[in-house]
């Protein structure tokens, strides 16, 4: 899968996550992440936010902060 779709679906996440505290929200996201995406969906995924942090949406990245920190 190509960057720019990653990118698409992880900021589609974030934007129709329902509405709550930042915090729940990037729990939420975070499941959906470890539950439905492959490792290295993932993996590619935090590359994307090292390299080019300002095409995530902030939920994202407070998303895989939370995954880091429960890996």
């Amino acid at each position: 899968m190509n960057d720019a779709s990653l990118v698409r679906m992880a900021n589609q996440i974030a934007a129709n996550a329902p509405p709550r505290p930042p915090v729940d929200a990037a729990a939420a996201i975070a499941t959906h992440l470890r539950t439905f995406w492959a490792p290295p969906m993932r993996a590619d995924l935090d590359r994307i936010a090292a390299d080019e942090p300002g095409a995530l949406d902030p939920l994202v990245h407070a998303a895989l902060e939370q995954l880091h920190a429960n890996a």
